[in-house]
């Protein structure tokens, strides 16, 4: 059960940290979520125009009643697709340049086939030197998580080869799943070990909606400058959690995957069962209403 709720403050949250679950009649009010380590914190500037920062003082809500998991269900996501396509649309096709080599800075198994799969495939099919930094195995994507990060780096494993990758380009970092953040600057010196200069970064992007996305997509910015790297962000959960116009003033690119390396990429898919199937009570964390952006023929980046 959750035991409170707020809307300018943060809510307990005993399932997982995964935006796995958020009460429905929160987006109803057009609140915003960010989750971190084991609460979830709501942003009420949609709703509150003067509310601009994330509080983390509580104001309950004593009529709201109290959901399990089964009646919270999944992620409701604040628009749909289809408010998305004027903005994806209008990125700009992007033209890879020739790198020696790239970098996809991975904060859970399965982020870097749900945002830039067919990217990788291209780019391990065109001989580039490929490499993953897998920052956390993901071992808290469950309330009941024992032997998942062995599960979800098993999957990890099966799902980059599938994009042509072998295990021995994957740089696991064993951070803890959903603490990263707690651990910026290890995390940031990590990435200036492994990353070459003048390489190609993927990274996501610094305001993901998750906190472990954000702290990744800092350390990699920051380490990408001291490096004289490209860094490139990607998305995940901004499709579902954000909306259009926080990235409005952005020049948004994109790649149209070609029908092989879509195929590839849902196969990758396929491998990370784990977040696909629910885990005994606890629906998935990837049910099929949040797959949509890692369906789609184009795969957007910001440079």
């Amino acid at each position: 059960m959750f035991q409170s709720c707020s809307i300018t403050g943060p809510v307990d949250y005993p399932h997982n940290s995964s935006l796995a679950q958020i009460p429905k009649f929160f987006p109803a009010l057009g609140v915003v979520a960010k989750v971190h380590h084991r609460h979830v914190v709501w942003d009420a500037s949609p709703i509150l125009p003067g509310c601009r920062s994330w509080s983390t003082a509580p104001v309950s809500i004593d009529a709201a009643p109290a959901l399990t998991a089964s009646e919270s269900g999944m992620v409701i996501p604040l628009i749909s697709e289809t408010e998305w396509m004027p903005m994806i649309e209008a990125a700009v096709p992007w033209e890879l340049h020739p790198y020696g080599s790239a970098w996809v800075i991975a904060p859970h198994p399965d982020d870097e086939t749900l945002a830039v799969g067919g990217t990788l495939a291209r780019l391990a099919q065109s001989g580039i030197d490929v490499a993953v930094i897998a920052v956390t195995d993901g071992e808290n994507a469950y309330q009941r998580n024992d032997g998942l990060a062995t599960i979800r780096i098993s999957e990890q494993q099966s799902a980059l080869a599938r994009l042509g990758i072998g295990p021995e380009r994957i740089h696991r970092l064993g951070f803890s799943d959903s603490g990263v953040s707690d651990h910026e600057d290890s995390l940031r010196s990590a990435f200036c070990e492994l990353i070459n200069p003048g390489s190609l970064v993927l990274a996501p992007w610094t305001s993901d909606f998750h906190p472990d996305h954000e702290v990744c997509g800092r350390a990699a910015q920051e380490a990408c400058k001291r490096l004289g790297a490209d860094c490139v962000f990607y998305f995940f959960w901004t499709w579902n959690r954000g909306r259009p116009e926080q990235l409005e003033r952005t020049r948004l690119r994109k790649i149209l995957l070609s029908p092989q390396e879509r195929e590839a990429k849902l196969e990758a898919l396929h491998a990370h069962r784990s977040q696909l199937t629910s885990c005994g009570a606890e629906p998935p964390i990837l049910p099929e209403n949040l797959l949509w952006p890692a369906r789609m023929e184009w795969e957007v980046y910001l440079p």
